[in-house]
């Protein structure tokens, strides 16, 4: 059993085991650009899913019956995983979007944990992360959003690289 692809503490070795949460709760909510982040945010769930079972992640297209409810399906979730990705290499779709200002606006301002996966992969919408960061300041200056959500790539957050294929050794 030892052998099966499971998360664990590093500290114990011990499976890692989610907290019980409420009906309709999340662990996870999976932010992301929905025409350009769609595939990597199912894959992260599935992953996710896969190494701590037991866990519940919200995705839109599972469990999104009206767009109108955003807000509280973040209120619903422990923490937000922020998938951030570009369509043409250029700029970041992610801070972009309205809803998913919406989601992270609403993240920020209950509190709850962030975690940044950064797309690595130029054919699928990779953008350097300096360039996020840029967006993210841009926008936020163009709707006076800079208290709120000006320094959340700087490092306070975990920002996790997206890779499909491991490296060969």
């Amino acid at each position: 059993a030892r052998k099966l692809p499971f998360a664990r503490w590093a500290a114990s070795g011990m499976v890692a085991v989610p907290r019980i949460v409420a009906p309709g709760a999340f662990h996870a909510f999976i932010s992301h650009q929905w025409a350009h982040g769609q595939d990597q945010a199912r894959a992260i769930k599935a992953q996710l899913t896969e190494l701590v079972p037991g866990l519940r992640v919200f995705l839109d297209v599972d469990n999104l019956a009206d767009l109108s409810q955003l807000e509280a399906h973040v209120d619903a979730s422990d923490a937000v995983v922020v998938f951030l990705g570009s369509s043409d290499g250029t700029k970041s779709d992610y801070f972009r979007s309205a809803n998913c200002l919406r989601e992270l606006r609403r993240a920020v301002a209950q509190g709850k944990r962030l975690v940044f996966v950064h797309e690595t992969d130029p054919q699928h919408g990779a953008l350097d992360l300096a360039a996020h960061v840029r967006e993210l300041h841009a926008v936020c200056d163009e709707r006076d959003d800079s208290t709120e959500l000006h320094a959340l790539l700087d490092g306070r957050h975990p920002i996790v690289p997206w890779h499909r294929v491991k490296d060969y050794a």
